[in-house]
């Protein structure tokens, strides 16, 4: 790495590696400029934005071009950066590194001498060739104060030399190629190319932006003004996805400025799925409420995923125009994470507007309906809304939809006050209403457990990736929604349980009841705050959305040793920790299960290096409360002699000690894990945090327990149980559920692992879900 020790010296602030050396990591990718116009670049140190200019030079040769400034706390890398700017470099891949040239050299530049990676120094003093041990300084950059423009001819400051001419090859060339009006703004610099192709013409009735990219998030906001009333109905957008995407537009009257995080300013046009075309190609969009702009005011407009990223660049200010067809023009705005969450300004939507002049007779509403269309794709999703007015809340809400016609719901926008990044949700299910059935997971189907982005009271916490709730004509289905920490915000009921709360010609959401997790006391009455997104049965189509409702999964009993032919590649398993600081005879958790799995064996941490006895105890249901109840647990299932392998070290449980068991999906079980003596190590924590996720994989959850004196505490009142502890080990298991995982063939939305989502007929991670 060049100038490693740093501009000063002191090796205490070395500069960043050049885009060429991220480039050859594969840890950027070049954007390149074949068009004439103006373009911006965000700071290499918090960016992946490096332009390249390749037209007009020999093979292996090309301009780099990357925005070096100042940086603070945590980037350190430019701080004695001797003034920030544009570093363009001159690369010819076909040179040697140590070969390097300059003007003062006789037979320069034809004598082909340079640098394989050559900085274009502004100053023209060609320092870094001329004097060895030279690390850079005050004029290598380009920018507003020094050299602002580059060419055939040289720069602005008069020099000849550097220029923009190709040096590949065995002979020089004049490219034509301009770099100038070089300016920074709040660190993002811009750029005018020219000497190039000229950018593409404006097609009436179409408004074409960029698709340079460069970076990119969820969504975008930006502006819209018109010279006289017309309807889009149709965009592009830039995706680098190749799968099936959601897409959701949203549109207001006046600006985005200032309503980047309300919700409530902004009117739903639609949620459609679309095949993301994958970079730097136009991904079509239609099937939308039309976006009706007229010359009185800007419109603002969101454009945004759930299941993927959107393209964009970066630009000089936000409000400054960026497109302009005559009739239709776009400002610069904001790069959104989904859901009108935390934005970044002077940012330059990608893609392309086709409208039509006139007026349309209808806008959009606050819950719009949206008919699918004759075409077999795509279909958009139509949403009922629940106001989000709060004023209760508690872990989750019951309530009951009825279909009117046969439907299925797909994904659910809810009202948390929890704003952490991976916040925990359950999805379940029963036929017929919850009303007899709200304090018991019996008869009841999980849907799906969704790791999301908490957006706070009153924004829309976004739930995707659950199986998909299907509800035939006439059908009532009762619904349960549910955090693990009591942060869901609900309103109280109006017309009492089971009265209409919202609904339209498809579904009728009623009142229902506030519940502690899980399936605990409830309130009543108690109204939901969600936006249900929902698709009609004639909407679904084949390879999209599920027509059956998740079977419900078998109850648990001890099984036989299994018929089925498994090999060691099969057997999965889990570990909690081997970081132990404490010790008794045995811990007590819970596990809850996202799939079927047949449990088939357990290693433990134990101190000895000597015989052992071991006792394994298995129970439905929390062992909260059965702490000093045997009967409640019953006989072992598993009763042996171990030998100890000494602190760290895995001691396994004897093959046999047990049959495999089966633990259900969506259910809970407990374990009790007790060694004879005090010899089983185990963490201790001093936080009051018992109950809480421990170590989770797509499979199964374990949840954080307690230490336990040999037997059940001693049983005199449980005083020998220490709260809360961990356990330290490994669970073995098979998976049974008939789910698919990453990379293997799906239908959407109907048979992916929990956690999933399918795209295009594979299986995917979905976007928000954390996976360990």
């Amino acid at each position: 790495m060049g100038n490693s020790w740093g501009f000063d010296g002191d090796q205490k602030y070395a500069p960043m590696l050049s885009s060429w050396s991220k480039i050859k990591l594969g840890w950027v990718d070049p954007v390149p400029i074949t068009h004439d116009g103006t373009y911006f670049l965000d700071p290499l140190h918090s960016n992946r934005e490096v332009y390249v200019i390749e037209e007009k030079y020999a093979q292996n040769e090309y301009l780099l071009i990357e925005n070096r400034q100042h940086t603070v706390s945590p980037y350190v890398f430019e701080n004695k950066l001797p003034r920030p700017g544009l570093a363009i470099f001159h690369i010819d891949d076909d040179s040697s590194y140590g070969s390097e040239g300059h003007p003062h050299m006789e037979g320069w530049p034809e004598n082909g001498q340079h640098y394989r990676v050559a900085l274009l120094q502004a100053d023209g003093d060609y320092h870094l060739e001329r004097l060895p041990g030279l690390r850079g300084d005050f004029g290598d950059l380009f920018s507003e104060w020094g050299a602002h423009s580059i060419g055939p001819d040289g720069t602005s400051e008069g020099k000849q030399y550097p220029n923009t001419n190709s040096y590949g090859g065995s002979s020089i060339v004049t490219t034509g190629v301009h770099i100038k009006s070089i300016r920074t703004s709040q660190k993002t610099m811009s750029l005018e190319v020219s000497g190039l192709s000229p950018p593409p013409a404006q097609i009436d009735g179409q408004l074409t932006t960029t698709f340079v990219g460069g970076n990119y998030q969820a969504g975008n906001m930006f502006d819209l003004r018109a010279t006289q009333d017309l309807t889009i109905d149709k965009i592009d957008i830039h995706t680098r996805e190749t799968h099936m995407v959601s897409v959701v537009i949203y549109s207001r009257q006046g600006t985005f400025v200032g309503h980047e995080s309300d919700f409530q300013d902004w009117q739903l046009h639609g949620i459609t799925e679309v095949m993301g075309q994958g970079d730097s190609n136009p991904t079509p969009v239609d099937g939308f409420n039309p976006i009706h702009v007229t010359p009185d005011s800007p419109t603002g407009v969101y454009v945004t995923l759930q299941n993927g990223v959107m393209d964009y660049s970066s630009s000089g200010e936000v409000g400054d125009l960026f497109a302009d067809d005559g009739k239709l023009s776009m400002t610069v705005g904001t790069g959104n994470r989904h859901s009108f969450q935390q934005f970044w300004r002077n940012r330059v939507f990608n893609g392309r507007f086709y409208y039509t002049l006139g007026t349309v007779t209808s806008g959009p509403t606050k819950a719009p309906t949206l008919q699918p269309t004759t075409s077999p794709t795509p279909y958009p999703l139509q949403t009922v809304s629940a106001p989000f007015r709060g004023g209760n809340g508690q872990s989750g809400v019951m309530f009951d939809i009825v279909a009117i016609d046969s439907l299925e719901l797909v994904s659910i926008d809810i009202n948390s006050e929890s704003t952490r990044n991976e916040y925990t949700v359950e999805v379940w299910t029963i036929e017929g209403s919850y009303k007899d059935h709200s304090h018991s997971k019996d008869g009841w189907t999980g849907h799906g457990v969704v790791v999301t982005q908490g957006m706070g009271e009153g924004q829309p916490t976004v739930l995707s990736g659950f199986s998909p709730i299907h509800i035939e004509e006439g059908q009532t289905k009762g619904i349960y929604i549910t955090d693990r920490e009591g942060n869901m915000k609900y309103s109280s009921g109006v017309n009492g349980q089971g009265a209409i709360l919202v609904g339209n010609e498809n579904l009728h959401v009623l009142e229902g009841s506030g519940c502690r997790y899980p399936f605990g006391k409830s309130y009543t009455p108690r109204v939901v705050n969600a936006n249900f997104h929902y698709k009609l049965a004639s909407g679904l189509y084949s390879g999209v959305g599920s027509t059956e409702s998740p079977s419900k999964a078998p109850t648990i009993s001890p099984t036989a040793n299994p018929t089925a032919t498994r090999s060691d590649s099969d057997e999965k398993s889990i570990t909690t920790t081997w970081e132990s600081n404490n010790g008794q005879a045995g811990n007590m958790f819970n596990i809850q299960p996202w799939k079927t799995i047949m449990i088939t064996s357990f290693d433990l941490h134990c101190e000895k290096t000597e015989l052992v006895h071991l006792k394994i105890y298995m129970k439905e249901g929390t062992y909260i409360g059965f702490e000093a109840s045997p009967a409640s647990w019953g006989d072992p299932i598993c009763e042996t002699d171990v030998i100890g392998q000494g602190s760290g070290n895995p001691t396994p449980v004897p093959d046999g000690c047990f049959d495999p068991i089966t633990a259900d999906a969506f259910k809970e079980y407990s374990f009790y894990i007790t060694l004879t003596t005090g010899d089983l190590r185990y963490t201790k924590i001093n936080n009051d945090d018992e109950g809480d996720v421990f170590v989770e994989n797509s499979d199964l959850t374990v949840f954080r327990g307690i230490g336990v004196r040999y037997e059940f505490g001693g049983i005199k009142g449980a005083g020998g149980v220490y709260r809360p502890r961990l356990w330290n080990g490994d669970i073995k298991y098979y998976v049974e559920d008939e789910c698919h995982m990453k990379g293997e063939p799906c239908n959407v939305g109907s048979d992916c692992c929990v956690r999933h989502v399918c795209n295009d007929g594979v299986c995917d991670y979905m976007v928000d879900a954390v996976y360990f």
